[in-house]
């Protein structure tokens, strides 16, 4: 007897089942963000084990367990696999915090990423400090927008490019830096976790084939659109093609800069070397608990603010009113004038 014929299956013809990602998006009005949380698991015969299970945190303040039999209720079907990183981004403590009631204000989280950049990094203005906090706080809402602009950041050596891309690294939504990862572990990361990928002095891809999926994701990921295929092995080691949505944040440092079709979906700032011994000698402690308390406040100010921003970004006719919001200026004696900020390949004089 086949499989099939000893089930009862129901094709639906409709948009009632409605895909969710498991880390970070929206539903029926509704925002949430996944979160691992530890559980007393008791089975049927009374045995209890301890287990993380997958949670949505939603914008109503409730939880949903991200289980089939749960999902079901809502008409809901997880996407893709979740993503289990060891640490929380979103500590446990301030959830239960938001759950309860807590709220975040937007001028305060603001003010809070934007001091992070002003005690680490040696800007030449302070509009571009502004640009970095805001930047980190569109990774959580990325998933909004259609598009999502890359950020390089060029500059000659000990210029604190590789600093700025590790303050974003504590700041910005399930961040990663490339180093060490296969091309198939960043494949899936950044589709299954809606990763914001960081990519460190990019110059330095020697392998020609690991050059090149960098480059096939960064060509393919600052829009919303087709999937990107490559092969790999299902479970019986047979070459399948596979599909993965790669769209999502991305930070680039390095000295050479880059081809003119990845600079085209940047917003390009150049350091100089850093003066301020203050600022090029201090280390950033990456278990600071002030970026685990930034990056809750964070999550708070997605799922209580996200129907304004998806109400203002509705409001962007065309990509010039985008222009005009990324609109920065750096010194002209020390940036090349085809080095200008772009937000979508769109230059501002």
């Amino acid at each position: 007897m086949s499989e099939a014929s000893e089930l009862k299956i129901e094709p639906f013809f409709n948009d009632d089942i409605k895909n969710i990602h498991p880390a970070i998006g929206t539903v029926n009005g509704t925002a949430y963000i996944g979160v691992w949380v530890p559980c007393q698991v008791t089975d049927d015969k009374g045995h209890t084990t301890t287990k993380d299970h997958l949670y949505l945190v939603t914008s109503e303040r409730q939880t949903v367990l991200a289980l089939n039999q749960e999902l079901v209720k809502r008409q809901w079907k997880l996407n893709y696999k979740p993503i289990h990183y060891k640490e929380s981004r979103w500590n446990l403590a301030d959830v239960k915090a938001y759950i309860d009631g807590a709220n975040a204000d937007p001028t305060a989280v603001f003010q809070e990423v934007l001091k992070i950049y002003q005690e680490y990094s040696e800007m030449s203005s302070e509009g571009l400090y502004v640009l970095h906090a805001l930047w980190s706080i569109g990774t959580y809402f990325h998933d909004l927008f259609n598009s999502y602009p890359y950020l390089y950041v060029g500059g000659v050596k000990r210029s604190g490019k590789t600093k700025t891309l590790t303050v974003h690294s504590v700041l910005d939504f399930n961040a990663i830096f490339s180093n060490n990862m296969s091309s198939a572990t960043l494949y899936r990361l950044i589709q299954n976790s809606h990763a914001t990928l960081l990519i460190d002095e990019s110059e330095k891809l020697s392998n020609p084939q690991r050059a090149q999926e960098f480059r096939n994701i960064l060509l393919a990921g600052y829009k919303k659109g087709p999937e990107t295929y490559r092969c790999g092995k299902d479970a019986k080691e047979r070459i399948e093609p596979e599909g993965y949505a790669v769209y999502g944040p991305k930070g680039i440092a390095n000295i050479s800069g880059l081809e003119e079709i990845l600079d085209d979906r940047c917003i390009s700032q150049f350091q100089q070397r850093t003066r301020n011994k203050a600022i090029a000698n201090k280390e950033i402690g990456l278990l600071d608990s002030r970026y685990a308390k930034i990056r809750g406040q964070l999550c708070v100010l997605f799922l209580q603010h996200w129907k304004e921003v998806a109400a203002i970004y509705a409001k962007l006719s065309d990509a010039s009113e985008l222009s005009e919001l990324g609109e920065l200026s750096e010194d002209a004696n020390t940036t090349p004038p085809s080095r200008r900020l772009r937000i979508h390949g769109w230059e501002r004089a």
